[in-house]
């Protein structure tokens, strides 16, 4: 539902036209919070916002005609009989959102594949774990090797190489071997069966996945009241047990971003810890921080 917006559904193929209750289009979204534009950046700013659509301007019976600045989400929505709004995906099937962020999945797949010489399918989207609401992104890797040693030196070096060319809000969180990368009747990556792989697991069981395919890292509990604080903000903030916590992980690694880190800035000001976002891009691992 709408929080200091008006939502309105609009014809994904003419912005001049609203579709009807329970049909798919775009959200368009309406208020005080909409903003002006992309900073320094015209052509954004035309294709995201639009002003005095036609439905806008001329109102209905019931509600008179005005004026405004619509933001253009790029979500897929339907409005449902009891006024809420379902999500159904993104317009841009190239595009993916996770925390108010969009990430450009090609970015990610192409650096992927540049890391490893195009020698493995790799496919990035987002899953939801069982028992979460927080959705992670994750890079589904399809070895030529099941060797459990194999795979792990294949990840490694796939962690290590992405760490130097992704910003932090472009890296995966999980990573996800898989036999085969499923395809669809029309030839196309059935990415909805790769979601659902990954939606299927716990958080917990990607974690411990995690373990046994990435770089190991020693565990370590908080040695100081500082290190516990934290680790008791990333949980809250991340929505993830603070016990799976090691003060060696990374605030990102676990599935944290900006909008994250401005989240975790403003929980640490309330119990008088004084963080910045850029103290945590900085310093990302618990025990830095």
């Amino acid at each position: 539902r709408g929080v200091g917006f008006c939502l309105w559904i609009v014809n994904v193929n003419d912005s001049s036209q609203l579709v009807p209750l329970g049909t798919p289009g775009e959200l368009y979204l309406e208020g005080p919070m909409v903003g002006q534009g992309y900073l320094f950046n015209q052509e954004k700013t035309r294709d995201a916002f639009i002003d005095n659509p036609p439905w806008l301007l001329s109102g209905s019976p019931a509600v008179p005609g005005r004026q405004g600045r619509l933001y253009r989400t790029g979500d897929l929505v339907k409005a449902r009989s009891d006024g809420s709004i379902m999500f159904l995906g993104r317009k841009n099937v190239s595009q993916l959102k996770i925390r108010g962020q969009r990430i450009e999945i090609g970015d990610v797949e192409h650096h992927a594949r540049a890391c490893l010489n195009d020698t493995l399918t790799i496919i990035a989207d987002i899953v939801l774990p069982q028992g979460s609401d927080t959705a992670m992104l994750a890079l589904f890797v399809r070895t030529k090797n099941n060797d459990p040693e194999t795979i792990k030196t294949v990840m490694n070096n796939l962690v290590h190489d992405l760490d130097g060319v992704l910003p932090a809000f472009m890296l995966p969180s999980i990573y996800l071997p898989v036999e085969d990368i499923p395809v669809a009747a029309t030839g196309k990556v059935d990415r909805r069966k790769l979601r659902e792989l990954g939606d299927s697991l716990s958080l917990k069981q990607l974690l411990q996945l995690q373990a046994t395919i990435l770089p190991v890292q020693e565990y370590r509990n908080p040695s100081t009241v500082m290190e516990e604080q934290l680790r008791e903000l990333w949980a809250h903030v991340l929505k993830i047990p603070s016990m799976g916590i090691s003060v060696t992980d990374s605030f990102f690694r676990l599935g944290g971003d900006s909008v994250a880190a401005m989240m975790l800035v403003a929980a640490a000001r309330n119990v008088n810890l004084s963080i910045t976002v850029a103290d945590v891009f900085k310093s990302p691992v618990l025990s830095e921080l």
